[in-house]
């Protein structure tokens, strides 16, 4: 039984390190592609959030100001990333 246990403690430990690094690099890419979609192919916001749900991000919240050029990401209500819109360098990680 405590083997059992041990075993279970284990797995939830993995997985928690698992989802806090795998919840940063969504946090990073959902930012970065909505950036991308909104000022550099200057589509609206809500076009950028259903491509990024076609491509399984829909569970990472984004926020759009297009009067900063700024995209906020938030996975797992945790992981934030925030991409920045450069003119001609494109958008860049924060």
């Amino acid at each position: 039984m405590s083997g059992t246990v041990l075993a279970l403690a284990a797995a939830l430990g993995l997985g928690a390190r698992y989802a806090w690094v795998g919840g940063e690099i969504a946090a990073g890419f959902a930012a970065k592609m909505t950036c991308s979609c909104a000022f550099v192919s200057d589509r609206e916001g809500a076009a950028c959030e259903q491509e990024l749900a076609a491509q399984g991000m829909g569970w990472v919240r984004v926020r759009l100001d297009r009067q900063r050029r700024v995209v906020d990401a938030t996975a797992l209500g945790i992981r934030r990333a925030t991409a920045r819109y450069q003119g001609t360098t494109g958008c860049v990680l924060e």
